[in-house]
């Protein structure tokens, strides 16, 4: 196995485990807080649609991180199913015709460059609700740590390959889970309010669950 793929299939491992810790945190646990359901509809959606990227240019550990990731997304949907609301069906519906329509007007490089957005959609409204929000309890440092890995791996693996998708889809999932990570380690020492097992969202503004979403979908 050559040094570039071996680095893909470390960033698949990277991925799985970033992406798998985030909904056994919540199960263990019991909090949800700062969780959306509307960004974690908008991320099943996303690796669905890396998936087909990967198929469609060939890159393996591409569509096979989405094949183990899919099972992993509809967990945590189950376990943010009382917060699932209007919204975050519009916005999941939204974003599928968006990937649809990125196929359609340029294939798999219109389809990645949708993608690339993909990992905007989902990171800025989690970081805005990050930085709005002082109850982060829902979120999982292990999850930020490995994201930290994950964004580096598949930024280095996008610059061997020269495939500007990875690439950008890294450093900006970088920058993103950076601003993250910094407010949860700042709002940990603010005693968390108690919401009750995967109970649902408060009414209150500061809880609104289309403030942003746990998870970031992997390529």
């Amino acid at each position: 196995m050559q040094p570039v793929e071996l680095l893909g299939w470390v960033a698949v491992l990277l991925t799985f485990l970033r992406l798998g810790s985030q909904p056994w945190h919540n199960l263990r646990s019991g909090q949800v807080a700062g969780l959306s359901a509307a960004a974690v509809g908008n991320n099943l959606v996303s690796d669905a649609g890396w998936l087909w990227f990967g198929i469609e240019v060939g890159l393996a550990p591409v569509w096979a991180v989405s094949v183990v990731l899919l099972p992993v997304d509809l967990l945590t949907l189950w376990v943010v199913r009382n917060r699932i609301d209007r919204t975050a069906v519009l916005s999941t519906s939204l974003w599928s015709a968006a990937l649809i329509g990125g196929w359609l007007v340029g294939g798999a490089g219109g389809l990645g460059a949708a993608l690339v957005v993909s990992v905007i959609v989902i990171l800025l409204p989690q970081v805005i609700a990050v930085l709005r929000l002082d109850q982060l309890s829902g979120l999982s440092l292990v999850t930020m740590a490995l994201a930290s890995a994950d964004a580096a791996a598949w930024t280095a693996y996008g610059v061997l390959t020269g495939d500007a998708t990875l690439l950008l889809y890294g450093l900006v999932l970088g920058l993103g889970t950076g601003i993250i990570t910094w407010r949860v380690v700042v709002t940990r020492s603010v005693p968390a309010r108690s919401e009750g097992p995967l109970s649902p969202p408060s009414s209150t503004a500061a809880d609104n669950p289309t403030a942003g979403g746990a998870y970031t979908s992997g390529p």
